[in-house]
């Protein structure tokens, strides 16, 4: 018998358009121990992440739920006929029932929150939620945002934005200022605060009055 050693990826969760947090494990025969966690882009390339809690546990449950249903599977099938019944296969129903939400309800985003990191991948090619990415990583991308907003003479104060949020034709501070307030500035704008907020709380407080104008 061949005892598989090396590494796997498991426990994806949080995909949207194709990008997703996964976790590489040890394995020595099954998975063993998580090693470290990645977010993957569309081009597949892995960008390396603390070790992501939901990622880890997602690979463990579903790699127990997945075999359970299988050996469980197995041990109603050879059941002698005469013996087997519905109740047999109960277990593996269940594991098999588990196995399927651990997918569906642990690796997926609410809709709101898919929605807005959507938002964050068309401003910045990751859709990752800010706070996981690497510091170096995240301060270029927190730059070409600004960069982006400077470029189009936008303010870069949250109290600015929390005015502009509140007024629907965009208030007195749009009238004074030539730049349209278009959806894309919203979009950036949006994108910025989420990267900001990582160390500002001004700009993690205006997180959903800004949300309100981008879904509006």
């Amino acid at each position: 018998m061949i005892v598989r050693i090396g590494t796997m990826f498991m426990g994806e969760v949080d995909a949207v358009g194709g990008q997703s947090v996964q976790t590489k494990f040890f394995v020595l025969g099954v998975p063993l121990v998580p090693l470290s966690s990645f977010f993957f882009t569309n081009h597949g390339e892995g960008v390396a992440i603390p070790l992501h809690g939901k990622s880890v546990l997602a690979g463990y449950l579903r790699l127990a739920l997945g075999l359970a249903t299988l050996v469980l599977g197995i041990l109603a099938f050879v059941t002698p006929s005469y013996r087997r019944g519905l109740g047999d296969f109960a277990g593996a129903i269940a594991c098999g029932v588990g196995f399927v939400a651990s997918i569906v309800v642990l690796g997926r985003l609410s809709a709101g929150e898919k929605a807005r990191r959507q938002v964050l991948r068309a401003c910045t090619g990751f859709a990752a939620d800010p706070a996981i990415l690497p510091s170096d990583l995240r301060a270029r991308l927190e730059d070409a945002l600004r960069a982006r907003l400077e470029g189009r003479e936008l303010p870069l104060r949250p109290d600015a934005w929390l005015a502009l949020a509140a007024s629907d034709d965009g208030g007195p501070y749009r009238q004074r200022q030539a730049p349209a307030v278009d959806a894309a500035a919203w979009h950036d704008v949006y994108a910025y605060a989420r990267y900001a907020g990582v160390h500002d709380g001004a700009w993690r407080a205006a997180l959903d009055a800004l949300w309100a104008k981008v879904g509006a």
